[in-house]
């Protein structure tokens, strides 16, 4: 099973850090977006990316786009891969 997750942010989001370290804290492999450059903003429009920061995880299961800092993302990022 192929998997790709790609992480958009920006560098004023207050939101992003807290993000990318819960990615980390769960030892995922991910690209990093930054919608600071041309190339990031148009990659986030090809996804349609509204909020930041936002994680789309594509895997054997699908296509699944979480949006926004919560305490509950951990949770939803293992609910992606079940």
């Amino acid at each position: 099973m192929t998997e790709k997750i790609l992480f958009f942010s920006h560098p004023r989001c207050p939101y992003c850090p807290k993000a990318e370290e819960v990615l980390k804290e769960m030892g995922l492999q991910y690209e990093k977006i930054s919608l600071d450059t041309s190339e990031g903003t148009r990659l986030a429009e090809s996804y349609g990316i509204m909020a930041l920061p936002t994680i789309i995880i594509e895997n054997g299961h699908g296509t699944e786009k979480i949006s926004g800092y919560s305490s509950m993302l951990k949770e939803k990022i293992k609910k992606a891969f079940s």
